[in-house]
Formats: structure tokens, C-alpha cells, sequence
């Protein structure tokens, strides 16, 4: 497809200024419906744009036929350059033509300097869009904006740390004061009962042997706590698996009907393991091969 663009003045502005006046109308209304006053956008927003003095208006053309327009406002001097207004026909809409436009427009305005790193640009009217449109980058463009924010990003860390820097130094200096010199104020060890200087403000004992033994008194007066007025301790029945107290040390069973169960269970093993025994012997016997008689007439004593 072959993009041109015809510079227009005078005249011709108004014409401009009717087509975007519908292009924009067909626009607004598929997204948002029809306005209340009737008019999107009036002729005097229109050619108050085109008739700034740095106005630079085009027409598209698409193989030689009329497909749209486009306003620029060109600075020679800034080369702060914008684009303020931007329409494509209906039937020229999916066909790339917008996008090898402006590519094409910022060929022919290389010396112009962005805003920022941000490649968008306020249009009005860009196909059925109304807002911003973003514009593919570059690899070049691509990384060098990975560099500046790898760059803002370091930046911004290098000012976190300070911060966290000068706030620590504050808070030690606070600390140091109301601690009498100390950055940590001394404690009481709860299980001797003796004072001492804490290496962290989370230590609660003097010495990992008061940490051991005060445990241990825990466990065991949570273990007395459990046992309440029973002698022993709360064991597992074997057979239905519940918790219950033992009224002597060799019970293991909770009730008479688990105990029952489990020499039922017992009994029935052991008279099957029995009945297993027999029946190897009994094999035994009839494949061992029965012993030949001796005669005893055939027995020779020998004299002393």
C-alpha cells in the first residue's frame, strides 16, 4: 500500500475540520452513545487547533485515494513535536494503514524529542479510539528504557538505604538514652530470678540452662495439670484406640469388652498357629520312609 501525505491551508481546513467532526461522531457514538447536546466536538475546537501557528495539517492518501488526516504541531525551535488530531476513514480501519502512517510522519520529523520515555501521544480521533494510543518501540528504544529504569530503580534503593540508615541511627541513639548507655535495657531471668543485659530484646532468660529447666518445669506442670487427681498417666486403649485412665500400671485395655476382644483375638491366633503346626508334622510323618526290622538272629556278640 502507498501512504502520502498533501499539505492543506486555508480552504481546505474546513473541509478537515468536517470530516473530523464525523469521523469522531461515528466514533463517540459506537462507544458511548449519543451525546446530550447532539454535537461531539464543535467547529471551533477543530479550528482552533488547525489554526495554531504551529500547526502543520495533512491529508492521507492510500494508493492515491483520500483515507484520512492528520494535525502536527511542529516547534523549529524546541523540537517538541505533537500530534493533536489523527483520523482514518471507516473503510480504511484494519488494514495497518494507521500504524505505517506514523511511522512514516515520524520519519519525516527525525529531530523531534520526546517527553520523557513515554512514546504516546494525545490523540482525538484515531480510528474508532479516543484517548491514548501506544506506538510499538524500537530494540534500541526498548533498551534504553530498561537502562533509565534499571537506573531510577538503583537510585530509588540508594535513597531507601539512606533513609533506613539515618532511622536506625536515630533509634539507637534513643535506645542508648533511655537505657542509660545500654541499647538494651537489662531484664530479670524468670527462673533464677537474677538480672542481666539481654543481647536482643526477644531474650527472655539469663542463660540457655535457665531456658532448658524453666521448659521442663512447664512440660511438668502441664503434665500434673493433665493428670489432675488420677495416680497415672492418660494412656491409648490398644484395641478401640480412645484415651482413658488406668486404675493400675499393667491395664492397658480401656473397658471389660476391649479386654474381652483382645483375648478373643489371641486365643483364635494361637489356635490357628497350633492347627498350623500340626498339619506341618503330619506331613512330615507320612513322607519320612518307615525304618526296616532287624533281625535278631543275625546279631553277632563278640566275647570280652
Amino acid at each position: 500500500m502507498h501512504i502520502s501525505f498533501q499539505s492543506i491551508t486555508g480552504q481546505e481546513l474546513q473541509n478537515f475540520c468536517n470530516d473530523v467532526k464525523a469521523v469522531l461522531s461515528i466514533a463517540v457514538v459506537e462507544q458511548f452513545g449519543i451525546p446530550e447536546n447532539g454535537e461531539v466536538i464543535t467547529d471551533a475546537e477543530v479550528m482552533e487547533i488547525l489554526r495554531n501557528p504551529e500547526a502543520t495539517v495533512y491529508n492521507i492518501y492510500a494508493n492515491g485515494e483520500k483515507a484520512g488526516g492528520v494535525a502536527l504541531r511542529i516547534n523549529d525551535v524546541t523540537h517538541r513535536n505533537s500530534m493533536d488530531l489523527f483520523y482514518l476513514y471507516p473503510e480504511f480501519h484494519g488494514r495497518g494503514l494507521g500504524y505505517h502512517a506514523w511511522k512514516m510522519i515520524e520519519g519525516m520529523y527525525p529531530e523531534t524529542e520526546g517527553v520523557g520515555k513515554a512514546r504516546t501521544q494525545k490523540v482525538d480521533i484515531y480510528f474508532n479510539y479516543v484517548g491514548q494510543v501506544d506506538i510499538a518501540y524500537t530494540e534500541e528504544e526498548l533498551a534504553e528504557i530498561k537502562a533509565q529504569e534499571e537506573q531510577i530503580e538503583m537510585e530509588r534503593l540508594a535513597k531507601q538505604r539512606e533513609r533506613e540508615k539515618v532511622y536506625r541511627e536515630k533509634r539507637k541513639a534513643k535506645k542508648l538514652a533511655e537505657n542509660g548507655g545500654e541499647i538494651v535495657k537489662a531484664k530479670v531471668c524468670p527462673h533464677c530470678q537474677k538480672e542481666f543485659v539481654p543481647t536482643s530484646n526477644r531474650q527472655i532468660f539469663c542463660s540457655k540452662d535457665c531456658c532448658y529447666q524453666a521448659r521442663q518445669d512447664q512440660k511438668k506442670a502441664d503434665r500434673e495439670a493433665e493428670k489432675g487427681n488420677h495416680y497415672y498417666r492418660q494412656r491409648v486403649c490398644a484395641v478401640c484406640g480412645s484415651t482413658y485412665w488406668p486404675t493400675h500400671s499393667q491395664q492397658k485395655f480401656c473397658s471389660e469388652e476391649c479386654q474381652k476382644q483382645n483375648h478373643n483375638e489371641k486365643s483364635l491366633e494361637f489356635y490357628h498357629k497350633k492347627q498350623k503346626e500340626k498339619s506341618k508334622c503330619k506331613d512330615l510323618l507320612q513322607t519320612k520312609e518307615p525304618v526296616s526290622s532287624t533281625n535278631s538272629s543275625e546279631i553277632i556278640t563278640i566275647p570280652a
